[in-house]
């Protein structure tokens, strides 16, 4: 670990470019480096970086089962009113690099994508990052335990594609994009709401985890979403429009429920569906009546 920071502190060191198109991390670190991580995030957003990603997964192993303390973003770096020039004064004293000056009004105007694996999120952090990106097009979390209640009401114009992995805690999503052309989401059957998304063509909504079907409730009061109302309710009014469709064939439960699938091939729910991808984890009876449209329709055991 310790030889890892040495070479990212020693390309540091050497970068002699005004601008950065690509800055990435990829390596189990926790919460014990934060120091260290804040200083080289804010050297990528100093440089104007266009995609940023920090991947601290730790081998594709979730974060829970092991004695592992996920790093969180400062605040400070998406706070207008804080900044983050303390973090530069650090960069330059440790690594004696000079950045270029930032933006007064928006340090993050370069950023389009933003990947962050197993790196803890509040709600407050979350939507703070949403406000201050503006420009973002591309945001992926994967495996960030401490969302809970992620809601961004004003309208991001920019972001296109959304990916929410495995944020085992969530249990509410709003989103206001209206350019929205992607979401993929995988973790418990929660309450989402993608609001006036025109432009999305592309959906994943998956879920194996079936404990949270018990219960009425989650810890918000919220009722919890039932296998068929997981998708084909709270989704509904984007079918139409939809292209590409990728879900849990359990979230149909009994066979009742499978005219639900069966309408995915009629020319007035989803005329535009050309592919849909099904998740299943035992044999069951599809029992598909596909008419009136090619449909590519793929089975993942």
């Amino acid at each position: 670990m310790e030889r890892f920071m040495q070479v990212v502190n020693q390309v540091l060191r050497s970068h002699k470019a005004p601008k950065l198109h690509e800055f990435g991390i990829h390596y189990p670190l926790d919460a014990s480096r934060g120091d260290l991580i804040d200083i080289w995030v804010a050297f990528a957003i100093a440089f104007k970086v266009s995609k940023l990603e920090l991947n601290f997964s730790t081998n594709q192993v979730p974060i829970w089962v092991c004695s592992f303390k996920n790093y969180s973003f400062p605040l400070d770096f998406f706070d207008k009113t804080k900044r983050i020039e303390p973090y530069l004064v650090q960069l330059d004293r440790v690594f004696s690099v000079c950045a270029p000056p930032l933006n007064v009004d928006n340090g993050f105007e370069c950023l389009r994508e933003l990947i962050l694996k197993s790196v803890d999120l509040t709600d407050e952090q979350f939507e703070t990052i949403l406000s201050s990106c503006t420009f973002l097009e591309f945001l992926h979390v994967l495996y960030s335990s401490r969302l809970v209640n992620v809601k961004h009401a004003v309208p991001h114009m920019k972001l296109k594609s959304l990916e929410m992995y495995r944020c085992f805690q969530l249990k509410k999503l709003e989103i206001f994009a209206p350019n929205l052309v992607s979401f993929k989401y995988l973790g418990p059957k929660i309450n989402i709401s993608v609001k006036d998304a025109k432009q999305l063509v592309h959906a994943c909504m998956r879920s194996n985890w079936e404990t949270w079907e018990f219960s009425r409730t989650n810890s918000l009061g919220l009722p919890n979403m039932q296998r068929g109302d997981f998708v084909f309710g709270q989704f509904a009014a984007y079918l139409p429009q939809i292209e590409h469709l990728v879900m849990d064939a359990s979230s149909f439960g009994v066979s009742g429920k499978m005219s639900k699938l069966s309408s995915l091939g009629s020319s007035h729910v989803s005329p535009f569906l050309h592919r849909l991808e099904l998740h299943v984890s035992t044999l069951i009876s599809l029992n598909l009546i596909i008419h009136e449209m090619y449909l590519y329709l793929i089975f993942i055991f």
